[in-house]
């Protein structure tokens, strides 16, 4: 017993004399890196503006990490300050399973268009994605020097504070909500409602110091915060059990050495000349001060070095030019330097279906709310097809007054109006929702353009007759329609528009310009004009760019004269440089390609309306305008087919079926080969808007194209 207790004394006394033989450092710096084990402690039904039917959420856990650095101030031996700077993740769910709602309407998952009304089973589940910056001021107490446990507080600013929330369909298994989902009041990625920006913990610790290199020391520690601040306005609050490790680097204080000053001056200069300097001046750039240190045994020597840079400029004379390239380009992207431009009149016919269709948004009837172009009684008589605009979707935005105008003139016309619906969700079975729309565009013909109610026939149903696929939403919001019939064909053909075009050739001619300024550039001016009718006129104080006139669009010169293209160029000094260059220009109207026995030609388009969904039929209307198309195409004529699709399915698949469109219009055309082209193009171009239903609608097509020369 008494060997025990010397060895006990001699121990001690080891251990004393190594804790006043070490020197202790001044301070600590470091870094800490940890893994969190979240506990979140919950007791609410439901998070403000987030709906639910959830009946108390308890407790969740989750997990993350935690990094940051770390300053500690030893005070004595036994007891330090220290004080932590981190970011620290937060994650956490709160989950309650199995909670059951009685009468509820539900679809079957294999039967979609039978609903019913069950008791389910459903988990709520909040995922909150959390974390904070803090500042955790604390003080450690020592046990024999390696052991040691620590308190503090932390106060943290909440720098994310997002959230999934959920509900989810347990059971039945085999049932889905009425949007074909097994969840609902689905939210993600959402801010928390009414958060607290900051937080506040009381922290609890303990760890071990050991050293791993002469000036280094590990510490494996356990630290546990306790929060006192909710998440949010209600009871909610995260807990972290967060076990890690910090490295520590002590500091030690330094004997104090005799400082010595010394300044340096380190000069350099540049010659350089300088447009439009009038004497030689010399600047001073810039200076810099930079110091080194120089420590020896005996004392620490300081240098500061200050470089300055000079720069000497002396005059030079400014040289400036300007010039330019001419380059024509043709249509297939051929290229010709200082073009002749030959402006050509052709007479073109091109033909716009009408889409018999007015789509409605879900579950509305108001004829308002479609994009149908309404107008007054009074409106009607100035009202005429032959002066609309030659745009497709402008032209449909029309069907109404089109289909008033003709009708009027038609007076044994009968036109049929039949209102569809999707036959989902607000619209399912919804018939009286089909005849209101189709009531709101016969009030139209009636009120509007007095068109008689014993012509107007209504009908209702749900889905179309031939409806567009009712799994996607761009079917749905297609089948979401009034369609119009009528045994007159006149009343539904498409709209033929006649006009003269003007092109050019070259279509597009390339202006370059070559400017050097060597006192910088200040503008340039480039000026298009014909017998002092400005054509184009450009200007900037940008880098010269090369400018691209399209020929063919307004203005267009209008007179066989010669077309001056003008150069000039400003430099910084105010010193100019200027080019002049002519193009010649040759005019062939139709009168004078007739008068000298040139060749003409005539182009006539039409576009065929229109294919249903996913079909390449041809329908009686569509026989019809064929044969009519049929008589303008001479054995001369060059004809070109071309058939679209809309965005609905795979490419190879929409040009495929573009193909039998097309090939569908040739057996009725039943062009020589030797003239006939067909394209088909499918989705790959999409000729309209398909974020609009009738744009894809329009998309649904066949293009023709007859060019026939005229002599």
């Amino acid at each position: 017993m008494r060997k025990f207790n010397l060895a006990l004394i001699l121990l001690m006394l080891a251990n004393v004399s190594l804790l006043t033989q070490n020197k202790e450092p001044a301070y600590y710096w470091g870094a800490y890196l940890g893994y969190n084990y979240n506990i979140h402690f919950a007791d609410f039904r439901q998070l403000p503006e987030i709906p639910t039917c959830c009946p108390r959420y308890t407790n969740g856990d989750g997990s993350g990490f935690a990094i940051g650095g770390l300053f500690e101030k030893p005070v004595n031996r036994a007891i330090s300050l220290s004080v932590r700077l981190g970011y620290s993740i937060l994650n956490g769910k709160l989950i309650e399973d199995e909670y059951s709602i009685g009468n509820t309407l539900v679809i079957p998952a294999n039967d979609p268009d039978r609903p019913f009304i069950t008791d389910i089973s459903v988990k709520h589940e909040i995922d909150s994605k959390l974390s904070i910056i803090g500042i955790e001021p604390a003080v450690e107490f020592k046990f024999f020097r390696d052991f040691y446990m620590s308190a503090g507080v932390k106060l943290a600013y909440l720098t994310n504070s997002k959230l999934d929330y959920f509900e989810t369909i347990i059971y039945p298994e085999n049932v889905t909500f009425l949007d074909g989902r097994r969840i609902r009041n689905d939210v993600y990625n959402r801010d928390i409602p009414e958060k607290n920006d900051f937080l506040f913990f009381g922290i609890f610790g303990a760890g071990y110091q050991f050293a791993i290199g002469e000036k280094t020391y590990l510490e494996p520690e356990l630290r546990y915060f306790i929060p006192f601040v909710n998440i949010s306005s209600v009871n909610w609050k995260p807990a972290t059990l967060q076990m890690g490790l910090a490295i520590k680097f002590p500091i030690y204080e330094e004997r104090k050495l005799p400082v010595i000053e010394e300044t340096i001056f380190e000069r350099d200069t540049s010659i350089i000349a300088v447009l439009g300097l009038k004497e030689s001046v010399l600047k001073l750039l810039n200076e810099s001060i930079h110091y080194r240190q120089n420590t020896t045994d005996e004392a620490i020597f300081k240098y500061k070095i200050i470089r300055e840079k000079y720069e000497l400029q002396i005059p030079k004379e400014a040289q400036i030019s300007a010039d330019f390239k001419i380059v024509g380009i043709a249509k297939d992207g051929t290229r010709q330097n200082n073009p002749t431009i030959i402006i050509e009149e052709i007479e073109t016919d091109e033909s716009f279906p009408l889409l018999p269709h007015i789509f409605y948004p879900v579950n509305e009837s108001d004829l308002f709310l479609t994009s149908m172009n309404l107008i007054s009684n009074n409106q009607i008589h100035q009202f005429d097809e032959n002066n609309l605009p030659w745009k497709t979707l402008k032209i449909y935005s029309e069907l109404l007054n089109i289909v008033g105008f003709r009708m009027l003139k038609n007076k044994k016309a009968t036109l049929t109006i039949t209102g569809c619906n999707n036959n989902l969700g607000l619209e399912i079975n919804n018939q009286q929702l089909s005849r209101d729309r189709a009531e709101s565009v016969k009030n139209y013909l009636e009120k509007v353009w007095g068109i008689e109610s014993n012509r107007l026939r209504i009908l209702a149903r749900n889905l179309p007759e031939k409806l567009a696929n009712n799994n996607i939403e761009d079917g749905i919001q297609e089948n979401q329609r009034v369609e119009l019939s009528s045994y007159d064909v006149n009343i539904l053909k498409p709209v033929v528009l006649k006009e003269i075009i003007r092109k050019s050739n070259p279509p597009k001619v390339e202006i370059i310009p070559e400017i050097n300024a060597e006192a910088g550039l200040n503008k340039w001016f480039l000026d298009i004009k014909q017998n002092w009718t400005i054509l184009r006129d450009i200007s900037s104080n940008e880098k010269p760019m090369i400018y691209t006139w399209n020929v063919e669009e307004e203005p267009i010169p209008l007179l066989e004269k010669n077309i001056e293209v003008s150069l000039k160029a400003i430099d910084n000094f105010d010193n100019t440089a200027s080019s002049q260059k002519d193009v010649k220009l040759q005019q062939l109207t139709i009168r004078k390609k007739r008068f000298e026995m040139k060749d003409d030609k005539r182009i006539e388009k039409y576009s065929l309306i229109l294919f249903d969904y996913d079909k390449a039929d041809i329908t009686p209307l569509h026989r019809t305008v064929l044969n009519e198309i049929r008589q303008k195409i001479n054995p001369t004529s060059i004809v070109t087919i071309t058939g679209f699709a809309d965005r609905t399915g795979e490419s190879q698949y929409n040009k495929e079926l573009a193909l039998k469109r097309a090939n569908e219009v040739q057996k009725i055309l039943r062009v020589n080969e030797k003239n006939l082209k067909i394209i088909p193009i499918g989705s790959d171009i999409l000729l309209y808007d398909n974020g609009l239903p009738q744009g894809r609608g329009y998309s649904r097509t066949v293009q023709i194209e007859i060019e026939t020369p005229i002599k």
